[in-house]
């Protein structure tokens, strides 16, 4: 009798466990679809390979050749959007439909050049 009553409570322990896990899962994947299209202020061209990332995570994706980028984000997020040679920009996810980035105007103070023969 005793035997059958712990194995009683490790089904009932693994039960609620994967109970557990199966609501968290749930709970934490909840997302809204984002996507849009990234562009170049100025030639108004697509900008491929562009990191999209949602703000404070690590969570993102780059964009395809012609510039669309498409993934799931929380509520309420912000996506980042970075690639050399133009200015990040901030967006919510909610108005990210088409992203237009400006290149970035910086001037260098020093520039070192080394060559090797």
């Amino acid at each position: 009798m005793n035997m059958h009553k712990r194995s009683t409570f490790w089904a009932q322990t693994c039960f609620a466990s994967m109970v557990l896990m199966l609501l968290s899962h749930f709970a934490f994947s909840q997302g809204k679809p984002v996507s849009g299209k990234v562009t170049d202020a100025e030639t108004k061209t697509p900008i491929p390979g562009v990191s999209v990332q949602v703000k404070n995570t690590s969570s993102g994706t780059i964009t395809k050749p012609d510039g669309s980028f498409s993934l799931t984000v929380p509520e309420n997020a912000v996506l980042v959007f970075s690639f050399i040679g133009f200015d990040s920009k901030e967006v919510p996810a909610n108005a990210a439909g088409n992203v237009v980035l400006k290149p970035s105007v910086k001037s260098l103070q020093d520039v070192v050049v080394v060559g090797y023969g």
